[in-house]
């Protein structure tokens, strides 16, 4: 729980969607940690970015998303992860071929999580099950 908190201590200093790119990038590329020594110079690009994606005319009006279905998906994400975390004890049981398939699920789930821009703890819960099928693939893959 304290390697939680000095992560989450870390994150801190950057806006919650830059950190959670940090978090999939991390994912996705099976690193080990999320703040590099580079970290702060890619915040600042991305900060660079989102101000250009802000400024504009000011004349079109976005369109409003379909609310219905953004809850329908949004309520799927959280059963599907439910359901995951109550497999979860088990998880040291299953087959790597099982694990990879489960890591990939993990993955897709985080993807439409961020697209639907959910609270970052059920993005959290997804990363956090994601790393400890990744560990579990490692180990099968040392054994």
């Amino acid at each position: 729980m304290l390697s939680v908190q000095r992560i989450l201590d870390k994150l801190a200093g950057f806006e919650e969607a830059f950190a959670l790119e940090l978090i999939g990038k991390s994912i996705a590329n099976g690193w080990q940690g999320l703040v590099f020594a580079k970290t702060g110079e890619q915040y600042q690009e991305w900060l660079a970015a989102k101000r250009k994606k802000t400024q504009g005319t000011g004349t079109r009006a976005q369109p409003q998303p379909d609310l219905m279905n953004v809850t329908r998906q949004t309520t799927s994400i959280c059963h599907q992860l439910s359901a995951l975390e109550a497999q979860q004890a088990n998880f040291k049981d299953y087959p790597a071929h099982t694990l990879a398939m489960l890591h990939g699920q993990l993955q897709s789930l985080w993807r439409k999580a961020r697209q639907l821009q959910m609270f970052g703890s059920e993005i959290y819960r997804i990363t956090a099950l994601g790393n400890e099928v990744k560990q579990l693939i490692n180990q099968h893959k040392s054994n």
